[in-house]
């Protein structure tokens, strides 16, 4: 939430719209974190494993894969956030996205249909249609932008999931690589596409003013800081969780943004179908984590009931459904 709103600062008020070179600013600093800093802590160098120039080669092919994804998943939010003006519309069709996942799941690896999947994701989308139904501003360039996010969001989460399946290896690994790869990438494309010439002219032309030391330096440092934070419990996540359900977890970042773009940045102006949009959505939540409660603890005891044939463990029988009527309290 915070790196959305700073990202809106940095591009409308300071103007710094220097796509390839913000973002190969972020790796770089993502890239300098785990090289000099996160190493010292046994906690990562576990995760992580081994980073190595022979342990890249055994993963090249799907970090090659991944790097594109991941750098037009970037540069479509740069892009999106400049083009749409009111956060009510951007995070409107943001929240497609979910059902993106959903069907990209369906068809592409067969994944079957679920009940409660549909009934969270209609609930989802119909709030979000009514948080921003005074303040929907339909511009073709910023729609088309955000969708193409959302498209490139379904592939990124999918190439992480799919990362720690193939390799075996945790997703800090794939960023650790990842940033390695990035950083001259984004670099060579920030001379290519004429930016660092453009920065030339805007550090010149600020450097002087006050406001460029005490506010702008902070907020581009703080955003790195952010960009690291997120990037690592993204990928953490990831890999213990599906897909579709960070997708859901991100549109519920996406309900808590709304609010706080309407009542304390005053981008839009707060409605009763503000509010019944928050609370539909927050249903559809509530009936998606109930339920993938419900199926992953009658899974649980079903294992632990089938592992073990033991007498003792007919006496309890009756236990699991005490509990699962505690957690549905």
């Amino acid at each position: 939430m915070s790196l959305h709103i700073i990202n809106r600062v940095l591009f409308n008020r300071f103007n710094f719209r220097f796509n390839y070179f913000f973002l190969f600013l972020q790796q770089f600093f993502q890239l300098i974190f785990f090289k000099f800093i996160a190493v010292h802590f046994a906690k990562f160098r576990q995760e992580a494993g081994e980073i190595s120039w022979a342990d890249f080669n055994k993963h090249k092919w799907n970090i090659l894969i991944f790097n594109p994804i991941f750098i037009g998943y970037c540069i479509s939010i740069f892009i999106s956030n400049q083009l749409v003006k009111s956060s009510a519309t951007y995070f409107c069709f943001k929240r497609f996205s979910l059902l993106m996942n959903f069907i990209y799941g369906i068809i592409v690896h067969g994944k079957p249909f679920i009940w409660y999947y549909l009934i969270t994701i209609a609930c989802v989308i119909s709030g979000s249609l009514l948080t921003s139904k005074d303040d929907l501003d339909i511009d073709l360039k910023g729609v088309a932008a955000v969708f193409i996010n959302n498209l490139l969001l379904v592939l990124y989460s999918q190439a992480t999931e799919n990362f720690k399946k193939k390799s075996g290896s945790s997703n800090l690994k794939l960023m650790v690589y990842n940033s390695y790869l990035s950083s001259p990438i984004l670099l060579i494309l920030s001379g290519l596409t004429g930016e660092l010439n453009k920065l030339y002219i805007f550090i010149k032309d600020n450097y002087q003013k006050r406001e460029y030391t005490t506010e702008f330096l902070p907020i581009l440092t703080l955003v790195c800081c952010l960009v690291v934070v997120m990037n690592s419990s993204f990928m953490i996540s990831n890999e213990k969780k599906s897909s579709i359900y960070i997708a859901l977890v991100s549109c519920c970042k996406d309900v808590i943004i709304s609010v706080f773009s309407a009542f304390v940045m005053k981008e839009f102006n707060a409605t009763p179908y503000t509010f019944l949009g928050l609370i539909i959505g927050t249903i559809g939540t509530i009936i998606f984590s109930f339920n993938s409660l419900k199926e992953a603890y009658f899974k649980g005891n079903n294992k632990a009931s089938n592992s073990n044939n033991e007498p003792e463990v007919t006496k309890s029988c009756k236990e699991p459904e005490k509990d699962y009527q505690a957690i549905k309290s």
